[in-house]
């Protein structure tokens, strides 16, 4: 589970990626993947 609080809006976002059975944690590449997407994410909503 990853949390994401926007503080521009007052948002808070939840994400579901994977089980915790299935996966550690997120590889650096995939974390920066998020990163990417959530900032597209808020450009987009500005």
């Amino acid at each position: 589970m990853i949390y994401y609080w926007w503080d521009g809006k007052w948002q808070f976002w939840r994400f579901t990626l994977y089980d915790k059975d299935e996966m550690d944690d997120l590889s650096m590449k995939e974390k920066k993947a998020l990163k990417d997407m959530l900032k597209r994410e808020l450009e987009a909503r500005r």
